[in-house]
């Protein structure tokens, strides 16, 4: 969307593009209009404005293990040492939080009859990825141990069902029974 076209976004988020500079940057400021308000009646998002900058992963690592950024998924399994470590002072600008929300893997098929379909083999591929006991029997298959493990070595990764785990900041246990 050309930075010129912002104006005429529509935006049922909570939040609406103002800046969008192709591979720099994009901003984001709270939308005034966003229907959701917390318990005691304050709109929501209490955030006013973010700002999502073009970075390698190794830069936005470090940008917020210094302070100068506000969240890093961590992708690199060699920082999260340095990142513990750093993030246990008590002047620290940063705290470090793992847990199954920051990185999440999942095998998609594509179902639709006619998208993609270029030929017969395609269509029968199509048939089998609609079909629930196919696709239940590929999750059975799936090693969730060894692709883990393929992209973060260590005790970092393990197979998660979804949804937050006890030990989340997130996890609300009034809200599954």
């Amino acid at each position: 969307q050309p930075a010129d076209d912002l104006k005429n976004v529509v935006s049922l988020g909570m939040f609406v593009a103002v800046v969008h500079a192709p591979d720099q940057i994009v901003i984001m400021r709270r939308n005034p209009y966003y229907w959701k308000v917390d318990e005691k009646g304050n709109q929501l998002p209490y955030m006013n404005e973010m700002h999502f900058k073009l970075s390698t992963w190794s830069d936005r690592t470090k940008q917020a293990v210094a302070g100068s950024g506000d969240f890093s998924n961590m992708e690199n399994p060699g920082n999260y040492v340095e990142a513990l470590k750093q993030s246990q002072s008590a002047d620290a600008p940063t705290k470090a939080q793992f847990g199954p929300r920051v990185l999440g893997w999942n095998l998609e098929f594509n179902y639709s009859m006619d998208v993609g379909v270029q030929n017969d083999v395609d269509r029968e591929l199509r048939g089998l990825f609609r079909n629930l006991k196919f696709r239940e029997a590929i999750s059975h298959a799936i090693d969730r141990n060894a692709v883990g493990q393929s992209i973060a070595r260590g005790p970092f990764t393990h197979p998660w069902a979804g949804a937050f785990t006890s030990g989340s900041p997130w996890y609300d246990v009034d809200s599954i029974n």
